[in-house]
């Protein structure tokens, strides 16, 4: 589903180098390749905590490593006052998952190393499930594995991009079949007592809005309530928009936000029709329109009561 883990290696900038980040961060994915190759990973957190006053900071995983990961999480947890999630990517059940990741035995190392995440005193985060046309029939399959573990599930769909993932090849077409597995997960979520569930529901009815080719439902947010940062310390508006806005080496962070440079790219979004939905980008818009989102979730979860379809 991308490319990352092909691309050459380049220069990993220490640690210190992320107290240029903007004090105003309040949700910080540290996301690859896999993060937890860094052995230096312990104190680039502890850097974007005390820089962001303390954030939410997930970090996504591909759980290939169990015991290192482990490893660093207790480090994290004792050593660094950060608010954690780290959600470990499974994408199937059993050979489904290590067909898609190209890794035997992958699959068991993602869930092992879930089970020794919480056992170290993680208590945020969970299974991140990526929708694609191989396994959109397993949906429902790994949320029942995510409700089993005692842990949170979230999913996002294939994207493509030419600076982030390195693909353009990303086409999806199972639309039946998801939208009666993401039927089924949404009821679930709706019919719980905890709003933040609801909140994810709807989230995830908008990656089946994304995957049916609807247009999207709120102009796009980057380059406004979100960037993305690359290891090069490029700032572009988002993962999928190609053109940087500036360096972070060789600016500050207001000079670039303030730049012709990032007023070019705000218009550059304005104008574009690529209608992603991913959660680390679609949460700004919806935390800005919480009223939508509270009433689309009030009449969804009745609707789920009752044992109605939701989607």
């Amino acid at each position: 589903m991308c490319n990352i883990w092909r691309k050459p290696p380049t220069r990993e900038h220490p640690p210190e180098a992320y107290y240029r980040l903007p004090e105003s961060l309040r949700y910080v994915n540290l996301s690859g390749g896999e993060p937890f190759l860094r052995d230096d990973l312990v104190e680039i957190v502890r850097v974007v905590t005390e820089r962001c006053h303390r954030p939410r900071i997930q970090i996504s995983s591909n759980g290939l490593l169990p015991e290192r990961i482990e490893r660093q999480v207790r480090a994290i947890l004792t050593e660094t006052r950060a608010d954690l999630n780290v959600g470990v990517s499974i994408d199937g059940i059993g050979d489904t998952h290590d067909q898609i990741r190209g890794v035997p035995g992958g699959f068991e190392r993602a869930v092992e190393t879930l089970r020794r995440v919480w056992a170290a005193g993680l208590r945020d985060g969970g299974i991140n499930f990526t929708i694609s046309d191989r396994n959109a029939h397993e949906l429902q399959a790994v949320y029942s594995l995510a409700k089993e573990m005692g842990v949170e599930f979230s999913m996002t769909i294939v994207h493509n991009s030419e600076h982030y993932f390195d693909t353009q090849d990303n086409h999806f077409t199972a639309r039946d079949m998801l939208r009666r597995q993401m039927d089924c997960v949404l009821s679930s979520e709706l019919r719980s007592a905890n709003p933040k569930r609801w909140y994810r529901a709807y989230y995830a009815s908008g990656l089946l809005n994304y995957a049916c080719g609807r247009s999207a439902r709120y102009p796009c947010d980057a380059a406004n309530g979100f960037f993305f940062l690359s290891p090069s310390l490029d700032v572009y508006p988002c993962v999928v928009l190609d053109g940087p806005m500036g360096n972070l080496g060789e600016s500050t962070f207001d000079h670039i936000w303030s730049s012709k440079q990032a007023e070019a790219a705000r218009r550059k979004v304005a104008s574009c029709d690529e209608r992603c939905w991913m959660g680390c980008t679609a949460f700004s818009v919806m935390r800005r329109n919480l009223p939508k989102v509270g009433a689309w979730a009030i009449s969804r979860k009745l609707l789920a009561h009752l044992g109605h379809r939701v989607v």
